[in-house]
């Protein structure tokens, strides 16, 4: 079976009220199945299941970034910090000068940067409300197979397979610096029971299990192409 939920069915903001809000971008798809039955009958069975979800919404930030004559004080009139109208020139770091203009060109290269707006509490400030979407998904498969080696022995093998994509952070600047973790789960079970009369039973149990969860930048290197750093 499937399942959806997206934005419109997100309620919003009664008419008329103050600070109206608009609604956050979402998008929920959930499915699931499963087949299973006799292979050869009273003998052998098998059971076989598989479910996820993709899960995309966004949620609402405020992003304060440089204005123009914020960058224009930092690095001058002409962005070459060879001047008095460059602090960092006048401070005697012009040496910096690519570092700040390669920060400046990533504040103005914002999703929406237009729509942004100055900071009357706080000079040379912009503001900008800003939605960052991102993505989790995760899916699911398990399998089990059940066989009668006799009347008083009995085995099954089980198998489950989960990953899932953990969007740890979303950039709401540039998406070369997104982060998010990949966290594959695979479990595994052997197990054979044999009975002896009606007093005793014997059973033998095999179980494993992998788990990893490691949390990285998408894309390293288009993270450091995007902002080049040299960590000493």
């Amino acid at each position: 079976g499937t399942f959806n939920k997206n934005v419109n069915y997100v309620g919003t903001t009664p008419s008329g009220a103050v600070n109206v809000v608009a609604r956050p971008f979402s998008n929920f798809n959930q499915w699931a199945g499963s087949v299973g039955g006799p292979i050869v009958k009273g003998k052998l069975f098998f059971f076989f299941n598989t479910e996820g979800i993709d899960f995309i919404t966004s949620s609402q930030s405020v992003i304060y970034l440089p204005d123009s004559g914020f960058e224009s004080s930092v690095v001058g009139a002409d962005a070459a910090c060879d001047n008095s109208s460059s602090s960092l020139y006048n401070a005697g770091m012009s040496s910096e000068c690519a570092f700040y203009n390669t920060i400046f060109k990533l504040y103005n290269g914002t999703p929406n940067y237009s729509h942004a707006v100055e900071n009357t509490s706080e000079p040379g400030e912009m503001e900008l409300s800003e939605p960052s979407k991102f993505n989790l998904t995760e899916k699911m498969y398990t399998a089990r197979v059940d066989t009668n080696l006799t009347a008083t022995d009995k085995v099954f093998g089980h198998f489950k397979y989960d990953n899932g994509v953990q969007p740890t952070y979303t950039d709401p600047i540039n998406p070369a610096f997104d982060a998010d973790s990949k966290q594959p789960d695979y479990e595994g079970q052997f197990a054979e029971t044999r009975t002896f009369g009606t007093r005793a039973v014997n059973q033998f149990l095999m179980t494993g299990s992998y788990y990893s969860a490691i949390f990285i930048n998408k894309n390293p290197a288009t993270e450091l192409s995007t902002f080049p750093m040299d960590l000493r």
